[in-house]
């Protein structure tokens, strides 16, 4: 275990470097629908990841150190157009965050996120609700929504994202699953001043996610695949009960 925490925590700084290696920049030479596929990938990479159904309970909580990977082409036209000086991160785009939840009564959890993409800052926040608490061979049932905003450099960006999912702990493995939509706005104006080019994107998307969480005294672990018009990975390290 000792082997793997370490493993986690290399990818992790592995991602917040490569982060922090360039930033966005939109070149004059950057279109529209160049424009489209940037807001899509960045989009993906600053959603809040998944996790267990089962609610943390009154006296639970998380906080996890996590490593994001978003499959992306980096020889691309709208990588080169907006990534000045960004190299990727074992063939995608990496993001490194910070996410903590917290249990309250009813079934609740809320949670939050701040972390680094392409060297721009973003947070999120989310809601999670139990539906079917686990007993037995009944698994857990919860839904969950969740914000995310980029809050620097030139894009503005939202994202927004309803999932239900389902999760069965079996000793220290728990297991998840969920289907969701997200859906994103995205606007930025760049090029010269005397003839500005201006880009706007309103999607949305069905995604699919299968995980696995390791629960140890003290400690959590996970690793998360997530599919939609791209794919992410996550993985993750930190303390909780």
């Amino acid at each position: 275990m000792r082997n793997t925490l370490v493993t986690f925590s290399v990818m992790a700084l592995l991602a917040a470097a490569t982060a922090s290696a360039g930033d966005l920049d939109l070149s004059p030479a950057l279109t529209p629908g160049e424009f489209k596929e940037l807001t899509l990938h960045l989009a993906e990479g600053i959603l809040m990841p998944s996790g267990p159904s089962k609610p943390l309970g009154t006296a639970g909580f998380e906080i996890q150190l996590l490593a994001t990977w978003t499959d992306a082409d980096s020889g691309a036209s709208w990588w080169n157009h907006s990534m000045s000086g960004l190299s990727d991160t074992f063939g995608g785009l990496g993001t490194a965050s910070v996410m903590g939840r917290v249990g309250l009564p009813w079934g609740i959890d809320v949670g939050g996120q701040i972390g680094l993409i392409a060297n721009e800052t973003f947070w999120s926040a989310e809601l999670r609700k139990s539906l079917l608490e686990e007993n037995g061979f009944k698994p857990s049932l919860g839904l969950s929504a969740a914000y995310s905003m980029l809050t620097s450099g030139p894009v503005d960006l939202d994202v927004w994202s309803l999932d239900l999912g389902v999760s069965k702990r079996f000793t220290i493995l728990v297991p998840y699953g969920t289907i969701g939509y997200r859906w994103w706005q995205g606007d930025a104006t760049w090029g010269p001043p005397d003839d500005p080019v201006h880009g706007d994107t309103d999607r949305g998307s069905v995604h699919i996610t299968a995980g696995v969480h390791v629960t140890l005294p003290l400690l959590g672990f996970r690793f998360e695949l997530r599919h939609g018009e791209v794919t992410a990975a996550y993985v993750g390290f930190g303390i909780g009960l």
